[in-house]
């Protein structure tokens, strides 16, 4: 069992044999999880074995109750689907009576709080799958909350305009009486790059005469060894590879780039790469490196920026 990302994987536990009788050669994990973290579960055989097998996952306990603003799960991830438990000792708080309308709270049963941060574009939030769920979206702090542009009264989902990297808190109301039931709380924000991780780097040409035009808008912050290549590795970035000729290549990011850069290079694969080096300001506020290259020798470029900062960029490889 694993967390992390999938290129930079921690292990949490494993298992060979279930101290159960009845479960034989067959294996059996517990653990205790964390709020709106993935999980990966590799199964394997003993010594090489292979064959069928059924898998099954038990909640042995429903978490944590998210009852106030102030104690709001998150943040919860961006695209992605997640588990919300629901409580009847939800505090509605103040600043929920207008939301396009009043926010009758003497009809909600129970409730859950949560909270997401902003990638600068329209964010949707949806629980539809239980039409008793009713979803409501808030700025501000726990102190003057405000109701976002675009939050309904009374729907099971809500999309909003966002401003990158700030807190948006959304209120989960049911309308039944239930208590540490879990519902699905769906969100969809900008798209993610296809290259927001090494595996799936774009291939560049050397010498090609025109940049090639990408973004780190979407992207997620990748995990490098120790965080650092050439440069610190703390804003959101994406991948790029190019073939070693054995001679001189320098990468660039000086034109048709409108934020702070930063460029890293690296060899080896990438569940295990080796920092070759890297850049902050080459031109301007953009960034290029040079190296001398391995002939035949992979090489991954991860363009990223500088303390959060986000945006689009031409990338460029010639001989050097």
């Amino acid at each position: 069992l694993f967390t992390g990302s999938c290129d930079m994987l921690s292990c949490i536990g494993g298992n060979d044999e279930a101290e159960a009788e009845e479960c034989g050669f067959t294996s059996e994990l517990g653990f205790q999880s964390q709020p709106f973290e993935k999980y990966y579960v590799a199964v394997h055989g003993f010594l090489g074995e292979k064959g069928n097998f059924g898998i099954y996952l038990e909640n042995l306990n429903n978490g944590p109750s998210f009852d106030s603003c102030v104690t709001a799960g998150g943040p919860v991830p961006l695209n992605d689907v997640v588990p919300v438990f629901l409580s009847v000792n939800a505090s509605f708080g103040i600043g929920l009576f207008q939301c396009d309308g009043p926010l009758d709270v003497q009809s909600t049963r129970a409730g859950a709080w949560v909270y997401l941060q902003g990638d600068g574009g329209n964010i949707t939030a949806s629980a539809c799958d239980d039409p008793a769920i009713r979803v409501f979206a808030f700025s501000g702090d726990c102190q003057s909350l405000a109701c976002t542009e675009g939050t309904p009264r009374g729907g099971c989902s809500v999309t909003f305009s966002s401003v990158g990297n700030q807190n948006y808190y959304l209120f989960l109301s049911s309308l039944e009486v239930v208590n540490k039931t879990a519902l699905s709380l769906t969100t969809t924000g900008k798209a993610s790059s296809s290259n927001d991780v090494c595996e799936q780097a774009i291939a560049l040409e050397i010498d090609s005469g025109t940049p090639v035009p990408g973004t780190t808008v979407g992207a997620t912050v990748s995990k490098v060894p120790d965080d650092f290549c050439g440069e610190i590795v703390e804003s959101p970035g994406v991948w790029y590879s190019v073939l070693g000729t054995g001679k001189g290549i320098a990468v660039g990011l000086c034109l048709d780039t409108n934020f702070d850069t930063r460029i890293s290079i690296f060899e080896g694969s990438c569940d295990s790469l080796v920092c070759v080096g890297g850049n902050d300001d080459w031109c301007g506020l953009q960034s290029a490196f040079g190296w001398v290259s391995k002939n035949q020798t992979t090489y991954y470029i991860l363009v990223h920026g500088s303390e959060g900062t986000v945006g689009d960029f031409g990338i460029l490889v010639v001989t050097s």
